[in-house]
């Protein structure tokens, strides 16, 4: 119906072209707006393929419209509308416009060079820019033409400066600056044009005393720098001649706090965030002045600018700790500097009237000073250092009459810290020196954390009372009735990242650290969907930081990762059944950058096999601790002594008529553990399934013999086929043209293949004459 109705509006818009009515650009207007309607506010996800077909159709699609538009000035609302419209749906639709990318590339260009209306022309750029990010690393982005569309971008600023508008100059700064960070490999010998020309641009309207800056040019230059210095690096450490003159405007850029609008301190802010790295020297050297100007924004009242500060501040904090370890070894060990901050952070943390952002950013910093808290004081500082950072989040999470959305602010951070301290710590030590701290860990997480020891309980039993446990687990942490749990959880990712961080000083950690940590990720983790759709990404991020932190820990990291993953499948599946429905926006898990969080390749890669095997074993230990068993209805009423002869169930040939359950909690696990694996296991990281393929199925097939009328078994069995076929796992195995359950023995496969293909080929047998019974 929607799709024909936006054939319905195509029509009409080229219509209009045709129409010697008055009203006939008002007409095209109101398709437009239409079109939108339909396109970004009610389409579904499962629509996007077929409203894309239509909506760029080669003959009744937007871009012959738009096409056929170029030089006609009485369409000047209706093109910068189409521009408009074509940005969101791009950013709804994502990949899905890869197909049609080189179309809408030819057509903005077309608009951008034969177009005289800085509106169109800027809106043509933001298109442009928008592909060129949607397509980065697919086959399309080859055929783009980087170069001519570089070359021709440049000659539009060898133009006299009054034919080119400053806020066209904005977008074409950005879109320089994107390509280049998409696409070096074609920008090479342009990227050092365009530092230069950004460079000389900034100093022009930034320095001059003569004229009014025009805010939008140093918007678009710091932006487009941002862009370009991500793989055409202008670092203090390499000489580069642009570096200190970078660092200088940017920080003009955040200087001036009084400003109607934030474009530019916010382009600003973001430089500092992704590249504070190529700038260490100078922020070292400015650092009062630094942390001042950053402090001021990551408090700020407008809550994007409250976001890029934080994201500065931290960035900043992380250099400042590297350069002071860093300079600790060269000889230069930087006291004041120490000092300045460990006061500031101690301050705030000791200031009651502090708000619960101040707070979070001061136990990040605290955290982050571990490194060279070790470097210049000594190991039992440190050890001092996780003690307080422990009796602060005590006092964070267990005082009467706290604002509970001001507590959870600050737990990430206080974890963040507590992991900086902890790597600091001497193994010989840590006992001596912290001789109360394990009790009092011990009696703290006791009191936060009344949990049963699940392993030896029946999982019927744990999960029958895990609404209860939940509810009076808030209880008890916050003493506090009726509060609902997503304000508590708003600062969580911050104490754990804190905490990760100490961690990461400390040779060691005890049993009863561990324990406490396995269970504040327990927390954060079954808590990720009422968190705010904004914040998810934080709190995973936090959660795998925590996990890195303990990685180097061996047999502790073993217990909490091991427990954490179990403790989060059973939490997973133990709500009940529901059925597929479409998911909002705010819904989607948030996703990011996780470079920006300092997680390495190798160790993404570490991590998520770790993580992948204990998530297969924590699969099979669900199932094999599931009850299955079922009565017919005559067993139940025998036993209980209802049977009515005149109320006999009738007989049936359907084996499962009368059938019930003895645990239907336990049943509806298993499904809820069929469709996790039906939808994750296949699709993500499969290779790393084939050690576990013969293990896996061997289980299944056990446990199906056990309970042949349970088809969750039979679905998993699939799973495990679909990912075979996909890994090519049964590839080597030659089967006889006689008989397609046997195997030329004298093919050698891997010590799994064999028994495997054997395994699965004599249970799909028997299931098949099951069946036909």
């Amino acid at each position: 119906m929607a799709a024909s109705l936006l054939q319905e509006n195509l029509r009409s818009l080229h219509d209009s072209l045709t129409s010697q009515d008055t009203f006939a650009k008002e007409q095209s207007d109101s398709c437009i707006s239409d079109i939108r309607q339909i396109c970004v506010y009610e389409a579904k996800e499962y629509e996007f393929d077929l409203y894309c077909s239509v909506l760029f159709d080669k003959d009744t699609g937007v871009i012959i419209y738009l096409k056929k538009l170029i030089g006609k000035d009485e369409f000047q609302t209706s093109k910068q509308k189409i521009l408009e419209f074509l940005s969101e749906f791009i950013q709804k639709v994502e990949k899905k416009i890869s197909h049609y990318a080189l179309e809408i590339k030819d057509v903005c260009m077309s608009l951008f060079m034969r177009e005289k209306g800085a509106k169109i022309r800027s809106a043509a750029i933001s298109v442009l820019v928008k592909l060129l990010e949607l397509t980065a690393g697919t086959s399309v982005g080859k055929d783009f033409e980087v170069k001519k569309m570089a070359e021709k971008i440049f000659m539009e600023f060898a133009k006299p400066l009054s034919k080119t508008p400053a806020t066209v100059k904005e977008k074409l700064y950005i879109v320089l600056g994107v390509m280049a960070e998409i696409y070096p490999e074609y920008m090479t010998e342009y990227a050092d044009r365009l530092t230069g020309q950004c460079v000389a641009a900034l100093k022009e309207q930034m320095t001059s005393k003569t004229k009014k800056a025009e805010l939008t040019i140093i918007s678009g230059c710091l932006e487009g720098l941002r862009a370009c210095l991500v793989n055409f690096t202008q670092s203090a450490d390499e000489g580069s001649k642009y570096s200190y003159d970078i660092f200088k405007y940017t920080r003009m850029a955040i200087s001036n706090m009084e400003i109607a609008r934030y474009d530019v301190p916010k382009a600003g802010l973001r430089m500092i965030a992704k590249h504070a790295a190529q700038f260490n020297m100078y922020l070292f050297d400015d650092y009062q002045e630094m942390y001042e100007k950053l402090r001021f924004w990551s408090k700020h009242h407008n809550r994007e600018m409250l976001h890029e500060g934080m994201a500065a501040v931290e960035s900043f904090l992380k250099q400042i700790s590297e350069s002071l370890v860093e300079r600790a070894k060269q000889g230069k060990k930087e006291g004041g500097v120490f000092k300045y901050f460990i006061q500031q952070f101690r301050g705030i943390m000791n200031d009651s009237s502090a708000t619960a952002k101040e707070l979070s950013l001061a136990v990040r910093g605290y955290g982050l000073l571990a490194a060279p808290c070790r470097t210049f004081l000594k190991p039992a500082d440190v050890q001092f250092m996780f003690s307080e950072m422990i009796t602060k989040s005590q006092q964070q999470y267990l005082v009467i009459n706290t604002e509970i959305e001001d507590k959870l602010y600050n737990l990430p951070s206080y974890l963040e810290s507590l992991a900086n301290i902890i790597f600091q710590l001497d193994d010989v030590s840590i006992e001596g020196k912290l001789y109360n701290l394990p009790s009092y860990l011990e009696s703290l997480a006791n009191i936060i954390f009344q949990l049963d020891d699940l392993d030896d309980v029946s999982i019927e039993d744990k999960l029958y009372n895990l609404p209860s446990y939940l509810e009076s687990l808030a209880n008890i942490i916050f003493k506090l009735d009726d509060v609902s749990i997503k304000d508590k959880l708003y600062n969580l990712p911050s104490y754990l990242e804190s905490l990760a961080n100490i961690i990461f000083q400390l040779d060691d950690i005890t049993e009863t650290y561990a324990t406490l940590l396995e269970r504040l990720m327990i927390v954060m983790m079954e808590n990720v969907p009422v968190v705010h759709h904004t914040m998810r990404f934080i709190a995973i991020r936090s959660m795998l930081w925590l996990l890195l932190s303990v990685m180097s820990k061996g047999a502790t990291f073993q217990k909490i990762s091991s427990t954490f993953v179990f403790q989060g499948l059973i939490r997973t599946c133990s709500h009940p059944p529901i059925v597929d429905l479409e998911q909002s926006d705010e819904d989607k898990p948030e996703t990011g950058d996780f470079a920006q969080a300092d997680i390495s390749i190798d160790q993404r890669h570490r991590l998520t096999e770790i993580l992948y095997d204990e998530l297969i074993q924590a699969i099979l230990k669900i199932i094999d601790k599931l009850d299955l068993t079922s009565n017919t209805s005559t067993q139940i009423s025998a036993l209980t002594g209802n049977s009515d002869d005149d109320d006999t169930d009738e007989a049936s040939a359907d084996p499962i008529h009368g059938v019930q359950a003895n645990r239907p909690k336990d049943f509806q696990i298993l499904i809820n553990l069929v469709d996790f694996c039906r939808e994750l296991l296949p699709q993500y990281n499969y290779n790393l399934f084939e050690k576990w393929m013969f293990t896996f199925c061997h289980t299944i097939v056990l446990k199906s013999t056990e309970n042949s009328l349970v088809s969750g078994f039979y679905k998993l069995i699939a799973v495990a086929m679909k990912i075979a076929n996909k890994i090519k796992f049964f590839e080597d195995i030659v089967k006889d043209p006689d008989n397609s359950m046997e195997v030329d023995e004298g093919i050698v496969t891997s010590q799994q293949t064999h028994p495997c293909f054997l395994l699965v080929s004599k249970f799909s047998k028997e299931a098949r004459n099951y069946l036909i019974i």
